[in-house]
């Protein structure tokens, strides 16, 4: 009923617009819900646009929020780059590699698609709070039923209600812009825990009748307990350090160059090859293949120009096609030779070496980039 929780409610959501692109689905869809639930949705927006103060930090809170998108159009010159940047022709984008780019990389996006397989991307990412929120999404018609009917609980069950349509249209903002990373749906994971302490509140109590909190506190402790094992996973494709390297941080016992050795060996590679051959990197841009697949760590190398098929654009769409424009493109960037590290190994190619390798890429392949093993109808391209 008081204006100012609305108010602050834009005050979290407008942040949102300043980090991953598949937030802004979910702004809007979450500012619409926001205002759905409202009694008088029209009056509360106009006694929040009427209050100064509202007003200020609502106004503060947008401008720090668009600084992302200020510094993208001093770079770029598109405020929300890559999207829309063909319309602008930013860094060789055009219609064409735009519709490549989704072709490879985004995957079917479409509403029908998002039901048929509402289960299958809720369980898929490995997030265990989500795997509640969707069981309790399926199964909420018979825990209504069979619940108990004690007054008083109503408003409980508005509340994981409220969450759980949260959490539907979180996952709905995913969906519509990508939904193959298994890291976005880790973005909601403060929301997605908040509607499983909720469900198994309702579970425990009107579907149990045990009326005790010490029980739904237990309950919530089982489930997660699982999670208490993640600090001690190590290795693995994410290189995760073990519990012995930060121990010996602490300790100054571990420093940079002994996790750089261990971790991202071909980037020690290069820093030898550095310092055997001073005018190794003159001219030169590292290779980042396709996708940005490679052994190296942009974040541990020297600043060049990089250049590879989808991670930059270097190397026009159109130009794959064409020796000699390739070579073109790459002089225009003031590219001579591109660096890479391959089995161990630093190779060094010059720009027509590069263009007869990259000439062979596919432009258009026949399945997403990212496959996690998904169902063939969503991976298979057309």
């Amino acid at each position: 009923q008081e204006p100012a929780f609305l108010a602050l409610a834009f005050i979290f959501l407008v942040p949102l617009l300043a980090n991953k692109y598949q937030m802004i689905p979910f702004f809007f869809l979450m500012a619409a819900l926001g205002l759905g639930i409202q009694e008088h949705p029209w009056a509360m927006l106009r006694a929040v646009a009427g209050g100064r103060r509202y007003v200020l930090v609502l106004a503060a809170v947008a401008a720090a929020t668009g600084l992302w998108y200020l510094k993208n159009f001093l770079v770029t010159g598109v405020p929300a780059f890559p999207i829309l940047a063909e319309r602008a022709g930013a860094f060789h984008w055009t219609p064409q590699l735009t519709a490549a780019f989704n072709h490879t990389f985004l995957g079917d996006r479409s509403l029908a698609k998002f039901f048929k397989y509402l289960n299958y991307v809720c369980i898929w990412p490995g997030v265990n709070s989500l795997k509640i929120v969707i069981l309790t999404i399926t199964f909420l018609p018979f825990l209504l039923l069979c619940s108990d009917k004690q007054e008083g609980r109503e408003e409980r069950r508005r509340e994981l209600g409220y969450w759980l349509a949260v959490s539907f249209i979180f996952v709905l903002g995913i969906w519509l812009i990508s939904f193959v990373d298994p890291r976005s749906y880790r973005f909601g994971l403060g929301i997605f825990a908040v509607a499983s302490v909720w469900a198994v509140e309702i579970f425990v109590k009107d579907l149990c009748r045990i009326r005790k909190d010490f029980a739904v506190a237990l309950v919530v402790l089982l489930i997660g307990i699982k999670s208490f094992s993640l600090p001690l996973v190590e290795g693995g494709s994410y290189k995760y350090p073990a519990v012995r390297d930060n121990v010996g941080v602490l300790l100054d016992k571990v420093h940079f160059a002994d996790v750089v050795e261990r971790y991202y060996p071909a980037n020690r590679i290069v820093e030898r090859e550095m310092e055997r051959n001073q005018g190794l990197l003159d001219d030169a841009a590292w290779d980042t293949g396709v996708g940005g697949v490679t052994p190296l760590s942009a974040f541990l190398l020297p600043v060049l120009p990089e250049v590879g098929l989808w991670h930059t654009t270097a190397v026009r769409l159109e130009s794959y096609s064409d020796l000699d424009a390739i070579e073109r493109d790459l002089g225009e960037s003031g590219i001579k030779k591109v660096l890479g590290v391959h089995k161990g190994k630093l190779y060094v190619l010059s720009a027509a070496e590069y263009a007869r390798e990259i000439q062979r890429y596919d432009l258009y392949p026949k399945d997403l980039f990212y496959n996690y093993g998904f169902p063939q109808e969503l991976v298979e391209r057309k």
